[in-house]
């Protein structure tokens, strides 16, 4: 459906088949998506545990990955809604034992500067944010200049940014 508004976002589907496929490359097969949302790639179902209503931050992935460690006996990989989501998920795997990127591998989303500095650095998915903003004032600039067009919607790509807690070394 046409939207009603101008829209700009990141491209979703695109995060999760990219990190789907890369959790692949390194030999993880039973990912588990922390957050909302019933992303997946086309043919795939992708388990979930849903942190909790607007619930995004690292006690959520704490507390979720845990979940995730009792509720998807043989889960290899987590795939987090967010970064601090993710930050959380890597605390909790470490107070469960659980050595990162051994037994499970992580994926934030977002590329906060906290990713590049958490033990072991946070594998995470870049939405671009300068793209977005550039293609908002680009959309603004129309809508301004041309009030009566169509709403646009504008997916932006992602990018993974491969950091340690995906490496295959311990594997």
């Amino acid at each position: 459906t046409e939207p009603a508004v101008d829209v700009v976002r990141a491209d979703l589907d695109q995060a999760v088949n990219t990190a789907l496929r890369h959790l692949r490359v390194m030999g993880h097969h039973r990912p588990v998506l922390l957050g909302p949302g019933p992303l997946a790639e086309p043919g795939q179902a992708l388990a979930r545990i849903d942190p909790g209503p607007g619930d995004i931050g690292r006690a959520a992935g704490f507390r979720a990955a845990q979940r995730a460690l009792t509720e998807q006996p043989g889960v290899d990989a987590l795939i987090c809604g967010t970064d601090e989501i993710a930050l959380g998920a890597l605390a909790g795997l470490h107070a469960a034992g659980v050595d990162v990127p051994g037994r499970v591998a992580v994926i934030g989303y977002g590329n906060l500067d906290d990713a590049r500095f958490s033990t072991p650095s946070l594998t995470t998915i870049d939405p671009d944010p300068i793209s977005l903003a550039h293609n908002a004032i680009d959309l603004l600039t129309a809508r301004f200049s041309q009030p009566g067009r169509a709403p646009e919607s504008v997916s932006v790509p992602v990018t993974l940014v491969q950091r340690e807690s995906t490496s295959k070394g311990a594997r």
